[in-house]
Order: C-alpha cells, then structure tokens, then sequence
C-alpha cells in the first residue's frame, strides 16, 4: 500500500474503555454535493457505525459539520485505540456479525490485512480536490498528527526544548507516557530516541520514574490535573479536551519528531454503503478536513487552513521508524522497563 512517509503500520495490544458517542442529526441546510457512488448525498438517509481511533473533540467536530450538511444521515461512533478496534473489528468480521461501516485509525497493518483479505470498498472515491496520492485501495489519509511535548504551564515556567530534556533531574518522577503497547506511534518515537540518543537515553528514562497510562487522552487528564509535569510524546490532539475546559495545559514543539496518519476506509459489504460513501467524501473534503482537524492536526489538502507540519529536515519517517521499531519492540520495551 503506498502512503507519506509519516506512515505507521502494525496491530497492538487491546487496552483502554471504549467510548460510544451519537452523533445525532442536527436542523440545518442540506449540502447538494455528489456521493462517490454517482448519486446526490442529500437525498441519502440512514445510520452508519464509525470505528474511530481519533480523539472525541475531533469525532464530534467532525459529525456535528457532516449533521449540519446532511441532516438525514445519523453517525454512532466508537472511539478506541488503534488496537481494540483492530481487534474488535476482525473478531465481528469472523464472527459474521455486524460491523463499522466506515473505521479510521492509524494501524497500517490493519488496513493492509483487510485489502488482502478484501474488507475494504476500494472504488470509494474522496471530495474533489484530495490529493491523488492521498489515497490508495480506497484507503484515505485523512489526518496527521505531529509528535510533541506537552507540559502543565502551572508547574513548568519553561518548557523542555529538547527530547533529552526528559532526562534530566528536575523531571524525575514527572513525566507520563502513553503505553507504547497499545498504540504504534508511542513505540515509533522511542524507535526514534533510541536512534538519537543511544540505548542509554532509554534506560535513563527507565530510572527517572515515569508514568505509564493507557493512552495520550488519560495522560493529558493527568497532566491538566497537576498530577505530572510533562506527556510526551503526544499530539496536540490529546489535549483538545482539557485545554477547551481552561487546564493550565500547554504543547510545546521538539525537533526531530514525526507525524502519525490516520486512514479511513469504507467496509466492503455495508449495509449502509451509500450512506457511508457520503460521510467518507465529506471528510476528505475541504469543509470535512477543516472540521475534523482544526487545530489540532495537518491535512494533505492545500487549501485547507489546518496547521502546517515542520520542514522535512526536521522530520523523520515513520516508514524509516516503524520496521524497525515493530522489529526491535521487545528491547525496546525492555530498555524503559516494560515487561
């Protein structure tokens, strides 16, 4: 499958509660524009399952602008980590019970295994304007989201610079990291420091006590709280929540770094395949991605006003990243003492 080489890939441990959110259909103008099917999106109704491994701030952004432009069409989404809804969605598939109709997240692997094994609609077709190498099998990048620090803006006057900050003895005792077990971007950065600084720099951090949580959302919540000073590495994504409510919570950008995709793809044999392939266009389209990333994450559409990501320099594959973290991940794991 061919992506940006910002590309995660690899299936993961299940960890983590999995949220349900209804996005309800909201009073508002219906849009005019066409489904990929051919057919007008506002004559389409029904109700489709949307398995998400992005965070409920973007989730709900991105259904409440989809409700406002096709009222006659309700999303249910399930917001999980990569790895539950990997898993969930390949026992549903073999169990032969219903599953999503539509799933996002940033497991390569997952997605691979399900154009082989023939999951995937692989004629949809995005909004006009989404770039053509943005999508392969059907298969859309529809997000991408920078790796950075993030730190309590009661608790640290100047943030960290740098990634070997993590190490100093000041921070002992104050940092969180999201369990690298269950999400693939986690253990790709520590790929990524353990080329940067040595086998070393990962045992330092073993020994400067930090926490470990089951994602980057109860990480940030730790943070906001006071309970920590610095999350890292984690998107800016994970903080939508706390920083909307007013936590003294903050982002800080570190160099090298990488950014994680996130794919959408529609489930080959829905039942509500029309539906589906009107939400799958409005995502990749200018309005979709603006509402569904904001903020928070970068879009591969150029017209769109989403941030911008770092210069290639300053970046580092996650198709370099990723072999060999998924390779190396027993050492790895090992070398900041997870068992």
């Amino acid at each position: 499958m061919k992506a940006l080489s910002r590309t995660l890939m690899g299936l993961v441990a299940i960890s983590g509660a999995l949220a349900l959110v209804v996005g309800c259909a909201a009073s508002g103008p219906e849009a005019g524009g066409e489904t990929s099917g051919g057919g007008s999106g506002s004559d389409v109704s029904g109700t489709i399952q949307w398995y998400a491994g992005s965070t409920e701030v973007m989730n709900d952004s991105a259904i409440a602008a989809f409700n406002e432009a096709y009222p006659n069409i309700k999303v249910q989404v399930l917001r999980a980590t990569d790895g539950e809804l990997a898993v969930r969605y390949q026992q549903e598939r073999e169990s032969g019970a219903g599953t999503a109709d539509v799933v996002v997240t940033s497991d390569r692997a997952f997605f691979e295994k399900g154009t082989s094994g023939g999951w995937w609609d692989v004629t949809a077709a995005p909004a006009g304007g989404f770039p053509a190498d943005g999508v392969e099998n059907g298969i859309a990048t529809v997000q991408l989201q920078l790796m950075q620090m993030v730190f309590n803006t009661d608790l640290v006057t100047t943030p960290p610079t740098a990634w070997s900050d993590l190490v100093k003895p000041e921070y002992e005792g104050q940092i969180v990291i999201p369990d690298p077990r269950n999400t693939t971007p986690y253990l790709a950065m520590l790929e990524l420091w353990r080329q940067e600084f040595g086998d070393e720099f990962l045992q330092e951090l073993a020994a400067a006590n930090y926490r470990l949580t089951p994602g980057g959302v109860p990480a940030s919540e730790i943070i906001a709280a006071g309970g920590a000073e610095l999350l890292a590495p984690a998107a800016k994504s994970v903080i939508g929540g706390v920083l909307a409510a007013g936590a003294p919570i903050d982002i800080t950008p570190v160099t090298p770094t990488s950014a994680v995709e996130l794919y959408l793809a529609i489930t080959a044999d829905s039942p509500n395949a029309e539906a589906a392939k009107v939400f799958y266009e409005f995502l990749t389209s200018k309005e979709g991605q603006e509402a569904y990333n904001g903020d928070m994450a970068s879009s591969l559409r150029t017209d769109t006003d989403t941030p911008a990501l770092p210069p290639a320099d300053e970046m580092v594959s996650m198709k370099e990243l990723l072999p060999r973290a998924l390779e190396n991940r027993d050492e790895i794991l090992s070398l900041v003492g997870i068992e």
